[in-house]
């Protein structure tokens, strides 16, 4: 096996956990690593100061069920696609009556045998009435320049039931996440299998990282890795996290190390100096760190929400 990791420069616990493997699975690995590798060469402005990781339960032993790679450090401007209505501009979300005016009202059915329905607006909670504090947080927005507005749930509640919830998913994968996901899965045009707007990892039910995760699809499985080259039954799958955290490989590590998750480092790319390319010139949201420290945490009241979150407590020995 030594053949193979020379030509990456890879040093000797990279080497031995290859080893682990069998040649089919290791070559499997090692063709990934080169298509990313290769990938970030012609885009080399994206990837200054990022680390290219393998992580999760091949590195614990024999048994498991895929094969866990981490691009840590892009810029959130450049892993995603979003606009004005996901950083909740209140402008803007008035303008596509997102945020309307409270004097709508929720339709309660006051009369069983009639079947008559009553108007009742919903203004304030009263009598711990369950319905009525349902209402009340689907329909919370926001105040600007002095005026309150509701979420027009009437209109927007079968994509998302509050307005956290609808901004949040107004966001996908941005163009260089679709051509990483496209390296693994050159037949599926639209990228179908991208999480939107976001999926996550995490270990033992801690709080997950906030990444695209990259599977090469069913129907490129049976493909050879290489000319004349057959993969055998029993090969595990590959799976990259490309963060959209914004976390610099630093912090990064730092978090690994104080929850004591194993990593290898694969690559790292050199800092110039200069900042990392992005895409759009709009604002980080606000659970983005810009300098790549914090977290972003998942809000508990709304799944599909985050905010910063502070630096993880170190783990004494």
């Amino acid at each position: 096996m030594d053949e193979y990791p020379a030509q990456f420069d890879f040093g000797r616990e990279v080497a031995a956990w290859l080893e682990r493997f069998g040649h089919d699975q290791a070559m499997l690995v090692l063709t990934w690593i080169a298509k990313l590798l290769k990938f970030a060469e012609r885009n080399s402005e994206f990837f200054q100061g990022c680390g290219l990781y393998a992580v999760g339960s091949s590195l614990r032993g024999a048994k498991f069920n895929d094969i866990d790679l981490v691009l840590v450090g892009l810029d959130f401007r450049a892993v995603v696609d979003y606009d004005q209505v996901f950083l909740m501009n209140p402008e803007m979300l008035i303008e596509k009556k997102i945020l309307v005016e409270p004097n709508f009202f929720v339709i309660i059915d006051d009369g069983k045998e009639s079947g008559l329905m009553v108007c009742k607006p919903i203004m304030e909670v009263k009598d711990k009435d369950i319905i009525t504090a349902i209402h009340k947080f689907n329909h919370a927005g926001m105040e600007y320049k002095g005026k309150e507005y509701y979420y027009n749930f009437r209109d927007f509640g079968d994509i998302a039931s509050d307005l956290t919830g609808y901004c949040s998913g107004q966001a996908g994968p941005s163009d260089l996440t679709k051509s990483i996901y496209k390296l693994f899965n050159p037949d599926d045009e639209f990228s179908w299998n991208l999480s939107h707007p976001f999926d996550h990892y995490g270990f033992d039910d801690r709080q997950p990282f906030l990444v695209y995760c990259i599977r090469q699809g069913e129907e490129e499985n049976d493909l050879p890795i290489a000319e004349g080259t057959v993969i055998e039954e029993g090969v595990k799958p590959i799976e990259i996290s490309v963060h959209a955290e914004n976390l610099r490989r630093e912090a990064w590590k730092e978090y690994q190390r104080s929850l004591r998750l194993p990593y290898i480092t694969l690559k790292e790319w050199l800092e110039t100096g200069r900042e990392r390319k992005i895409i759009t010139n709009l604002e980080y949201p606000d659970f983005i760190d810009p300098d790549g420290i914090k977290r972003a945490e998942r809000s508990p009241l709304n799944m599909g929400s985050y905010w910063p979150e502070e630096p993880a407590e170190i783990i004494g020995s």
